[in-house]
């Protein structure tokens, strides 16, 4: 099967963000002050911080420019990141430590050797897979016996997105899917994976009109954080019935 991967329009808006993302101090910032993606990252971190993973080797499937790769190999010994688009890329190995090594490929097809990471973490990305299937039992692959997933993908299954503006976001956002909890632990465990957990997250009206408005405004909405941050790190503490995204982990 061929390997495919979206490639986004490069509009003059994706040019200025760009131009943003080239300057490191900027870069870091909007990643610290985006409470959506905070809540994301919460829930992926939460099983690295502990003790047991202190060894281990982790893999961050589509680590665009490579911030939260390097964040999260604070906690392990060693984290590498592959991403298909050569400017992230780039970015990402300019930016590298002594502890992250980043590679081109697409998640679907892998250069890694069977059994070679203890987990693999992803940012919302399994949502622009051509084939999200044939990239999970890669994953299945190249983890270790036990090893673990632990990611969040799109899903907008909320009361308080429209159908319009799923329609809106699949085209803008380049997604080749959205996911509920039944969809993303059948296609799992379709491919080989066990003790799947999957819930919702950011689904308060607030989280979800924060979704909305970033996707629409993009960094202009930063200009709203005063209010927003603390809202949504207060109201998303615990697992939806429903969300703008899901966070999923399941073990080999």
């Amino acid at each position: 099967m061929a390997e495919k991967i979206f490639v986004p329009n490069d509009t003059w808006y994706r040019k200025f963000v760009n131009t943003l993302k080239s300057n490191y101090a900027l870069l870091v910032l909007a990643k610290l002050l985006n409470p959506g993606r905070r809540v994301e990252i919460n829930n992926i971190e939460r099983d690295l911080k502990k003790p047991d993973a202190r060894n281990d080797v982790i893999l961050d499937v589509g680590c665009g420019d490579g911030y939260w790769t390097r964040y999260f190999s604070k906690y392990v010994t060693r984290a590498y990141g592959i991403e298909p688009y050569e400017v992230d890329l780039k970015k990402a190995q300019k930016y590298a430590n002594p502890r992250t090594e980043f590679v081109g490929g697409t998640a679907e097809k892998m250069a890694f050797n069977d059994g070679t990471f203890n987990k693999v973490v992803s940012v919302c990305v399994f949502e622009h897979l051509y084939n999200d299937v044939e990239a999970f039992r890669e994953f299945n692959r190249i983890l270790k016996p036990n090893g673990s997933v632990h990611a969040t993908v799109d899903s907008l299954q909320s009361p308080y997105v429209t159908a319009e503006h799923t329609k809106w976001h699949m085209d803008a956002c380049y997604c080749k899917q959205l996911y509920t909890t039944e969809s993303i632990t059948e296609k799992l465990k379709r491919a080989g994976f066990r003790n799947v957990e999957a819930y919702y997250i950011l689904g308060s009206r607030i989280s979800v009109f924060w979704e909305v408005t970033m996707e629409k405004m993009g960094v202009f909405a930063f200009f709203m954080l005063p209010f927003f941050y603390p809202a949504i790190l207060l109201l998303e503490r615990k697992p939806r019935t429903s969300g703008y995204k899901i966070f999923v982990k399941a073990t080999k």
